[in-house]
């Protein structure tokens, strides 16, 4: 299993649950370049996990295709994907953080905490477009659990 995104307390519940985990904090810059500029990549070996696993960080990724496709690069046939988001589910298409607000940076930036995506129900196409065969959103709500209202959203993807 990979554990993408800073570690959470979830993650350590996983850690102890899965024996072989492999956490990754962030996307890092190729050493490669693609249309003049380092790409985005996953410190992971291709077709090496089960599972990935991301809570709650993908909204402050720029690069989201790219991660999206690092995702999936990494995922073995059948693999996949379990992610939180902070989700905009009244949101038929989704707001992506623009080049305007990252116009002090020379490059895209792997993680920035001053703007976040805010996604809509069309980030399951884009997960399709990126090549994950099934994209499906869950909405969980538990009284017992304390999880109350319309905004709790658990997202799966099969490669």
């Amino acid at each position: 299993m990979l554990l993408f995104g800073p570690p959470s307390d979830a993650d350590r519940r996983l850690k102890t649950l899965v024996e072989a985990t492999t956490p990754v904090l962030r996307l890092r810059r190729s050493t490669a370049m693609e249309n003049g500029s380092p790409f985005p990549i996953l410190d992971a070996p291709s077709a090496n996990f089960h599972a990935v696993v991301s809570q709650d960080y993908l909204n402050f990724v720029p690069p989201l295709p790219a991660a999206l496709a690092e995702i999936f690069r990494v995922l073995v046939p059948g693999g996949r994907f379990v992610f939180t988001i902070p989700f905009h589910f009244t949101a038929s298409t989704s707001e992506f953080i623009t080049k305007d607000v990252l116009s002090f940076a020379p490059e895209t930036p792997m993680e920035f905490r001053g703007s976040e995506h805010k996604l809509g129900w069309d980030l399951l196409s884009l997960l399709t477009q990126t090549g994950f065969r099934d994209a499906t959103a869950y909405l969980y709500w538990s009284e017992e659990l304390g999880y109350l209202g319309s905004m709790n959203f658990l997202f799966k993807a099969v490669k």
